[in-house]
């Protein structure tokens, strides 16, 4: 059976995408994990994420374990460039550190293939079954928007971040010991644990920011409409700034 779920990821077949949203990898010694082209990071294909990077690389083959070495019991990672990158291209670079600054490799553990369908990474075919008649093309369709070069590579990667749940909230950092639970609170409001489902889509603080940016938008949309205005970005930044700076004065006043 597992011969038959692993063959369609042989990239020249035609591969089903229920089978191909729901394997993964869990990342072990790095001995049998592609590092750019198998899904070992929360679903980013790292070749195609990171075309840019790929491109100026001089491996653009290998596992895992041949990106990096071990040094005092610790993994460092470690990729050679054919040249010296543009500043802009700095950001890329930056972006693919921090994606990889959580995966720890372990030599005493196996990379294994998992079924993502299933909270255990055991395949079934009843979490098969489940998995073909939930509607997966909108989560697919959501990352994708998420990669789609919309926003700096910066911006990309914290959207990611957050809905990862990887960003260093103070729940997070409860969780790891480097902040006091009495000391969790929300630092825009005061009021909850600041969680990432709390700071960016639940605290009272957030959601004046948000209104304070939304407004200034709709104005200036409504210009485009009635007074054949034309889309420009950097005027409609400077709206959104003064909209919130105004916002923010009449909240303290």
């Amino acid at each position: 059976m597992w011969k038959n779920i692993i063959s369609p990821l042989t990239p020249s077949w035609n591969l089903s995408s229920v089978l191909h949203v729901g394997i993964g990898y869990l990342i072990g010694s790095g001995t049998r994990i592609k590092f750019w082209d198998d899904d070992w990071i929360d679903g980013i294909i790292l070749r195609s994420t990171f075309s840019r990077i790929f491109s100026l690389t001089n491996k653009k083959f290998g596992k895992v374990s041949e990106f990096g070495y071990w040094d005092n019991g610790g993994w460092q990672w470690q990729m050679d460039l054919r040249r010296r990158l543009f500043d802009w291209e700095k950001d890329y670079w930056a972006h693919v550190k921090e994606c990889l600054g959580h995966i720890h490799l372990d030599l005493e553990t196996n990379d294994k293939l998992i079924w993502k369908c299933n909270p255990n990474g055991c395949y079934s075919p009843n979490f098969f079954c489940r998995s073909v008649l939930q509607n997966n093309d909108r989560n697919r369709e959501l990352w994708r928007y998420v990669w789609a070069r919309l926003a700096p590579p910066k911006a990309e990667v914290f959207v990611w971040q957050v809905m990862k749940g990887r960003v260093a909230v103070k729940e997070e950092l409860v969780k790891r010991n480097l902040v006091q639970r009495d000391a969790s609170l929300c630092t825009l409001c005061n009021r909850e644990a600041e969680s990432v489902g709390h700071i960016f889509f639940s605290c009272l603080e957030s959601w004046k920011e948000f209104f304070a940016i939304i407004w200034p938008l709709w104005l200036y949309r409504n210009e485009m409409v009635f007074e054949e205005k034309c889309w420009d970005m950097l005027k409609v930044l400077d709206i959104v700034r003064i909209g919130v700076a105004w916002w923010a004065k009449v909240q303290m006043a």
